[in-house]
């Protein structure tokens, strides 16, 4: 009885230097610069816009995958997130300028690999696919006819354009001690025109974040 005791103490305090030595969940903040613009497609044509800058502001949290399966490597881990960004497009012809600003909550799930250069820097990288529910879009546009300047706004979901975006995001970024410097790209899939035809209109986003590490 007394050999059964002292294995299972052992057993039980080496289950719990195991999780004590596993490596936290943590979390961070994130905000940056977007460069936002749109490709448009019609049969075999495609044009892309001019950018519009934007921003995002967000919250991501950094899961070891190790932790719930050891045999997955040390420097792999999961980073989900939470965003208010913008989207859009600025379309300037020979008279008429029209600029499209699109918000979004968006979640980012993203697989993420930490590489330790050198002392307190890591560098990072992470991929994977992220959906958008907008929140609000406006479309403003102005007009030069005639020496004459004409302006109006109009709210693009009230029209053909879907409240929803999906769409890959890849990115890259360093770390030094809490402190976090990176650029993104979001590559949007969906089509955000949803009236008759076959045009196809996709968001295009280049970012860049700076972040604080808890």
């Amino acid at each position: 009885m007394r050999k059964k005791f002292i294995l299972f103490a052992a057993l039980a305090a080496g289950t719990i230097t195991g999780a004590a030595a596993q490596e936290p969940i943590t979390f961070g903040a994130r905000a940056g610069l977007n460069f936002d613009s749109q490709k448009l497609s019609s049969g075999s044509k495609s044009e892309t816009s001019d950018s519009k800058v934007g921003f995002h502001l967000g919250a991501v949290a950094d899961v070891p995958l190790a932790n719930f399966a050891p045999s997955l490597p040390a420097w792999l881990y999961v980073q989900p997130g939470l965003y208010l960004t913008s989207k859009g497009s600025k379309w300037s012809g020979d008279s008429r300028t029209t600029t499209t600003s699109l918000y979004y909550l968006e979640l980012p799930l993203l697989a993420s690999v930490k590489y330790p250069l050198a002392g307190d820097i890591n560098v990072r990288a992470h991929f994977g696919p992220s959906i958008g529910f907008a929140v609000s879009g406006k479309e403003k546009w102005e007009r030069t006819s005639n020496g004459q300047k004409t302006s109006g706004e109009s709210d693009v979901f009230d029209g053909d354009y879907s409240w929803f975006h999906f769409g890959l995001a890849f990115g890259a970024g360093v770390e030094y001690k809490q402190f976090y410097l990176g650029l993104g790209y979001d590559l949007g899939l969906s089509n955000m025109d949803t009236g008759e035809g076959d045009d196809s209109l996709k968001n295009r986003t280049f970012g860049v974040s700076l972040g604080y590490n808890f």
